[in-house]
């Protein structure tokens, strides 16, 4: 054990086998004094970095390799290597330093009725100790306005969303011990939903697992050696520990995997309602959200397209994750807001083609006279649809290309090549551009589970009226008129004037006979195209 530092889990006996992680880095308290009165004096806050502006967020999130000439001329194998740390590199767009601000916020949030000097905090874990007393994972009176500290980030696969939480996080120490409290703080607590979606055994372990990761001679996982264990029991505890041990916020990764996408997608190919989705959810992410109000941890679900749908399907869940920062990430558009700015795909491309291993490193937007030429952008936006990771890893590959064939820099034919290697990412990127109905029932990871449903509604067969009456029009109205004497006549019995008489012909006016003769019925108005046609969809041929 270290000098003056105790034991994060008593129960732990060092005499039943080797003390684990002993070297588990963590920091001693170092306070600031915080400028909110409501705040200062909270040992948690002070111990934290305050509060940053959005430009502050992007200069302390900017991960960007400066590539020397010494680099640009070493051997192939040594660039090849250098290549290798592309993938720590992190362009913080002005949606990331929205993100940070707004956890930080949280987190501060989620402290400032925890203060370990307090009576509040007493009066946590009196209701901690009520509530496990009781078996339950809420006690009775569990009432608070931290309840709504919780926030989501859904997004397409490949956005980002793990690796920037991981770089936000790493703004904090990720344990700190308060010596003169005998407390320990962690910030963040990362954890990721079991894939199967229910098994509250998994998420308990995980929960301890990362717990002993983080602190000192912990051995918590020691916790589901048990030879029955019960499963609602140990993530109770799971979850109570972390309160003690001083967690800030929960971050659930693949959060989606609350409920099982893939049994709704079988291969009957079934119209998916609303309603099987709710009897698919599992009460796993509501059991959450009940421990983290229990504790006032702040809690935030992060996932792909599907998990949209499981914050909106209920109305409680949906007004909980409104507003507080939560936010959907689409693909980087490469439309810019105004026409001085760049696009948020240019800006994150050109901060990319700064960091190159070539000889001659090529620029990314060239101007010849007034002219800008925009191949490289167009090229990487076609086959990425804006996708950072794909943005990154495709750059990647171009110049592995390029280094591979000895040339002094990177063109199209390496790019080319380089795209053999991305056959697997392609149903992604045609989906993406496509945006047809079999994308969005294929893709529900990039679409969402609403999507479908959009898809499966049946595309109403409009007509659209121009104020102009065009030939086809003239001619398809005279067809229906026609149609319409044709159908009544036949329905009406026949009256005979004399012995052999037939029907009355057809009363039309000559004028009407000239202009169907000279009308063609193929220029008549088009149906309206699907409503899941947009601006962005393209033409299969």
């Amino acid at each position: 054990m270290f000098p003056g530092i105790p034991n994060p889990n008593p129960d732990f006996n060092p005499d039943e086998g080797p003390e684990p992680n002993a070297n588990a880095p963590f920091v001693e308290a170092v306070y600031r004094t915080e400028d909110d009165p409501t705040l200062r004096g909270n040992p948690f806050v002070e111990a934290l970095p305050a509060l940053l502006s959005l430009s502050d967020y992007q200069k302390r999130l900017m991960r960007q390799l400066k590539v020397t000439p010494e680099e640009r001329s070493m051997t192939d194998v040594q660039r090849l290597v250098r290549l290798g740390t592309l993938n720590q590199v992190c362009i913080p767009l002005p949606r990331v330093a929205n993100l940070a601000q707004s956890i930080h916020m949280m987190l501060f949030d989620g402290y400032r009725s925890r203060n370990p000097r307090s009576a509040a905090d007493s009066r946590n874990f009196q209701r901690l100790y009520a509530a496990q007393q009781s078996g339950e994972l809420t006690a009775p009176g569990d009432h608070h306005h931290a309840s709504q500290h919780s926030m989501s980030l859904a997004g397409v696969p490949g956005s980002g969303k793990s690796f920037i939480l991981k770089n936000i996080g790493n703004l904090f120490p990720p344990v700190i011990f308060h010596k003169e409290l005998g407390r320990w703080q962690i910030p963040f607590l990362f954890i990721e939903m079991p894939y199967e979606g229910e098994s509250r055994l998994a998420l308990a372990s995980h929960i301890f697992t990362e717990l002993d990761r983080l602190l000192p001679h912990s051995n918590f996982i020691r916790y589901m050696e048990a030879q029955r264990p019960n499963a609602e029991l140990l993530l109770d505890k799971a979850l109570r520990t972390a309160y003690k041990m001083g967690v800030g916020m929960i971050v659930v990764d693949e959060a989606q995997n609350s409920r099982s996408i893939g049994n709704e997608l079988d291969m009957t190919r079934k119209r998916l309602s609303s309603a099987n989705v709710k009897r698919k959810e599992t009460g796993l992410k509501k059991l959450l959200i009940s421990a983290s109000n229990v504790g006032h941890m702040p809690i935030m679900f992060t996932g792909t397209m599907e998990l949209e749908s499981t914050l909106t399907e209920r109305a409680s869940l949906g007004r909980r994750k409104a507003g507080r920062g939560s936010a959907t990430w689409q693909p980087l558009s490469n439309v810019a807001a105004s026409e001085d700015d760049p696009s948020e795909f240019d800006i994150f491309m050109s901060i990319l083609f700064t960091m190159q291993w070539l000889p001659k490193p090529v620029a990314y937007e060239t101007k010849v006279g007034s002219v800008i030429n925009k191949k490289w952008s167009e090229l990487f936006f076609k086959h990425t649809e804006g996708v950072p990771d794909l943005m990154v890893k495709l750059f990647q590959s171009t110049q592995v290309a390029a280094i591979r064939a000895g040339a002094d820099s990177i063109d199209e034919s390496h790019l080319e090549e380089a795209l053999g290697e991305f056959r697997s990412a392609m149903p992604i990127v045609e989906g993406l551009a496509k945006r047809d109905e079999a994308s969005l029932v294929a893709l529900t990871d990039l679409f969402g589970i609403s999507a479908i449903q959009v898809a499966q509604t049946p595309k109403p067969l409009l007509v659209t009226k121009t104020a102009t009456t065009t030939r086809g029009q003239q001619a398809n109205e005279l067809l229906e008129l026609i149609d319409k004497k044709v159908t009544a006549k036949r329905n009406k019995p026949a009256r005979r004037d004399a012995p052999g008489a037939g029907p009355s012909p057809i009363e039309i006016a000559p004028e009407s006979l000239g202009s169907l003769a000279h009308a063609d019925i193929r220029q008549g108005t088009p149906l309206v195209s699907s409503p899941l046609s947009s601006p962005l969809s393209r033409s299969a041929g």
